[in-house]
């Protein structure tokens, strides 16, 4: 019995003894480090565009004219600008594909007021005759989806055209007297549009304002001269087109 008893003590101090040796083992180790997870990827902007915007223009603007029942025409470069508002009508929505976020194709309409500038230009007088054009213009516009995730750009960018009409006012002083007419003109376009911000937008763009759709029939050059063509002209003012190249800042309302 005594022998039992014995065991058991040397047992007992035993597994003290080992449980003391790892107390102590443990205590000499460092602290468990803690890796921090790693932090998500940040979130794509998803860019709630407001149906409304407004915006403005600066444009170099290509002048060229043809006085009716003349051989004088003028062909001149000046300054202009435009002011416009727009109506989102299909907004573009973001979309996940092929793992990217891309932008689908979205319609606008846009009303502007253009001033397309003053040039002067010979009619065979002692001196020179001038040309000053204005325009209010409707136009549909077609953007194309958001192609930067495509090349990396850090900004959305949309390729879009524009079709419409307008009604230019042009004035018309010569030595022979002042004519002031109003035309009906086709407006087409093609432009860059990059979006900064949620709000903030910036354009590059080419617009056409052709000559009178109306009015008395008259043939002038087209490009260039290479052929001609007839959509219409003016009575006593120059008939002008106007080209201007804009540089385009915009704001979403």
């Amino acid at each position: 019995m005594w022998r039992r008893f014995a065991c058991g003590l040397i047992l007992a101090g035993s597994v003290a003894s080992l449980l003391i040796a790892g107390v102590a083992r443990a205590a000499d180790l460092p602290p468990p480090v803690y890796k921090p997870a790693p932090a998500p990827p940040p979130p794509v902007l998803a860019v709630a565009w407001s149906p409304f915007y407004v915006g403005a223009a600066l444009n170099w603007v290509h002048h060229t004219g043809y006085v009716p029942n003349s051989s004088f025409s003028s062909e001149a470069y000046t300054f202009g600008g435009k002011v416009f508002g727009g109506y989102r009508i299909t907004p573009g929505i973001q979309v996940e594909a092929l793992g990217i976020q891309v932008e689908t194709p979205s319609i606008q309409l846009e009303l502007a007021y253009h001033y397309l500038g003053e040039v002067a230009f010979n009619e065979g007088s002692p001196i020179l005759s001038h040309e000053r054009s204005q325009a209010v213009a409707g136009s549909v516009m077609f953007f194309a989806p958001n192609f930067s995730p495509l090349i990396g750009a850090p900004v959305p960018i949309h390729v879009f055209v524009r079709v419409g009409l307008a009604y230019k006012d042009i004035h018309h002083s010569a030595f022979y007297g002042t004519f002031n007419e109003g035309i009906l003109s086709a407006v087409f376009g093609v432009g860059w549009e990059y979006r900064i911000s949620p709000r903030l937008f910036v354009r590059v763009e080419y617009e056409y304002f052709s000559t009178a759709i109306g009015g008395p029939r008259q043939s002038v050059p087209g490009l260039d001269g290479d052929y001609r063509v007839t959509f219409g002209g003016t009575r006593h003012a120059i008939n002008v087109m106007h080209t201007p190249l804009a540089l385009t800042i915009g704001w979403n309302l």
